[in-house]
């Protein structure tokens, strides 16, 4: 003959019953954050590794910059020996900062996998080399010594730098751009998530006091 099932019995069940749903809701609650927490961390480092290549692009861009404007005071200004020595000097300084930044902004962008703006790197790279060597070609043997030569030196690479500046500019817009997209991703990725854990916490909740409920009816027209 079965047993009866004492009302203390009964209460036992339902505790049991109860423990059991807040131990699963918990533990949803616990490894979704922790999916979140983990994602979140994820996201934020290929945001600051897409913010650092923005900043090498830049940095890449202003050097590129003053790196024009250097050729033009050697123009205006390299009248004499020293001065035109400084400016071409100063110039090349320039020239070294925008390979090294466009050479860590490749290896950044490799590290990203990000095959098209790697590309675009390594052609701004190559494209700058021959920029740098038409330059130079155009003042060996140069002498400082009239404003016709500094005309001379003008009409023949007039230009040249033109579409290379056009194409740092935009590489470092293309950068800043990706780096703003990544971080609404994350954040919209975060929220997501967070959402997605609160609403199966809330069905584990729901069903579990559900079955609660059940049992309690149960418990009832039992006795």
């Amino acid at each position: 003959m079965p047993l009866k099932k004492t009302p203390t019995s009964s209460l036992i069940s339902l505790a049991g019953i109860v423990l059991l749903a807040l131990l699963l809701n918990g533990a949803i609650g616990y490894f979704g954050l922790r999916y979140v927490d983990l994602k979140q961390v994820e996201l934020l480092q290929r945001v600051n590794l897409l913010t650092d290549a923005t900043d090498l692009a830049r940095e890449a861009q202003v050097h590129f910059k003053i790196q024009v404007q250097e050729w033009k005071n050697l123009l205006l200004r390299g009248q004499n020996t020293r001065d035109l020595a400084g400016h071409r000097d100063a110039m090349l300084a320039e020239a070294t900062q925008v390979q090294e930044a466009l050479r860590q902004l490749g290896v950044q962008s490799t590290n990203l996998k990000l095959d098209h703006e790697t590309a675009l790197i390594g052609k701004i790279v190559s494209d700058h080399q021959s920029v740098l060597a038409a330059y130079q070609k155009e003042l060996h043997g140069t002498q400082p010594d009239s404003a016709q030569n500094a005309l001379k030196l003008d009409r023949a690479v007039r230009g040249i730098d033109r579409s290379l500046n056009d194409a740092i500019d935009q590489l470092a817009g293309r950068f800043k751009g990706l780096a703003h997209s990544q971080r609404l991703a994350a954040a919209e990725q975060t929220r997501t998530a967070i959402e997605v854990v609160h609403r199966v916490m809330v069905v584990g909740t729901a069903l579990a006091v559900a079955v609660l409920l059940l049992m309690l009816g149960m418990a009832s027209r039992r006795n």
